[in-house]
């Protein structure tokens, strides 16, 4: 077994508060009356937290806005009193550091395994979650992230509902179903569907279909994907599949459209696949799908005769960018 199939196989150890290491959390402590709205500043699978976090707030008793920031500096925005989150797996990431550089008189934490913000951050004393590294890439910590950053806010936010999730994640179930996906992916143009309240794992599976897989993956949601990319289906495209991301709490117009959508691709001889997502509670829907896509990416990467650790092109842009 190789480290990054390991990786895959022990996803559940990533699902708990009591992995992360933390330091300074007085000051949110203190933070609690003045917080109007969070920023979480990240870029690829180390902000990936932070778009789940924002979707799946209110079901986790979070009812404060909650604005995603994947670029240099800060945003433009309206909070008086931002609580400003920084991910960055390295703690190297050159937009992440330029945020948290630009964002001095606001209330800071940062989420990382070390580098430059975990300096800069024990420098300035500002709250600090830590974890481990070790043989993970980047994108195959999104449970650490996301946990990094629920302990975090913990500290302003005590009704805050974090579920432990360390053994409810079936990742032998999901290794065979991804690799049964994945023969029927191999060499092709891949479009991902969900509904607005999922669009943080629709954003997940392109990622890992990206980074892993090498495989062109694009995403969109329902149903306003229906208003203008429906029509490119009329085109005579053959080298593409569809893949619908479906929810039991789903609003019932949109089951409605994707059995539709799902009909007019069969009669245009479209390939597509309906995956439910399955869970007890929010957090296990997440995080099955999560290690699902894991699986599913890990298994086209062999098909299409690609190292899924690979990132050649990612590291020729950053010394390019040095």
């Amino acid at each position: 077994m190789t480290e990054f199939e390991k990786s895959i196989t022990n996803f559940n150890q990533q699902l708990n508060v009591d992995h992360i290491k933390y330091f300074n959390t007085e000051k949110l402590k203190s933070a609690k009356q003045r917080t109007d709205g969070i920023i979480i500043a990240g870029m690829g699978g180390s902000g990936l937290a932070g778009r789940i976090l924002r979707d799946i707030r209110h079901e986790i008793n979070l009812n404060i806005p909650i604005k995603i920031w994947p670029d240099y500096n800060l945003p433009k925005h309206s909070f008086k009193n931002p609580l400003i989150i920084y991910t960055s797996f390295s703690g190297d990431t050159a937009e992440t550091v330029s945020s948290y550089l630009s964002g001095k008189k606001f209330i800071r934490a940062v989420v990382t395994t070390g580098g430059q913000l975990k300096k800069i951050a024990e420098k300035d004393k500002v709250p600090l979650a830590l974890f481990e590294a070790g043989n993970l890439q980047p994108r195959q910590a999104t449970g650490f992230c996301f946990y990094a950053i629920l302990g975090l806010l913990k500290n302003t936010f005590p009704k805050l509902k974090v579920l432990n999730m360390d053994k409810s994640i079936n990742t032998k179930k999901n290794q065979l179903l991804g690799k049964e996906l994945a023969d029927r992916l191999a060499k092709k143009i891949i479009m991902i569907y969900t509904t607005s309240n999922n669009s943080h794992l629709a954003y997940n599976w392109k990622i890992r279909l990206n980074e892993t897989s090498k495989a062109l993956a694009f995403y969109n949601i329902v149903p306003e994907m229906c208003h203008n990319e429906i029509v490119s289906f009329d085109n005579d495209f053959k080298n593409f599949i569809c893949i619908f991301l479906n929810d039991s709490n789903d609003n019932p117009e949109n089951k409605k459209r994707i059995k539709i959508i799902s009909q007019l691709l069969k009669n245009r001889n479209i390939d597509y696949l309906n995956i439910n997502l399955k869970g007890k509670n929010v957090f296990q829907k997440v995080f099955q799908s999560i290690n699902l896509a894991d699986w599913l990416s890990y298994y086209l990467a062999l098909n299409n005769n690609q190292n899924p650790e690979d990132i050649k092109i990612i590291n020729q842009l950053k010394k390019s960018m040095a």
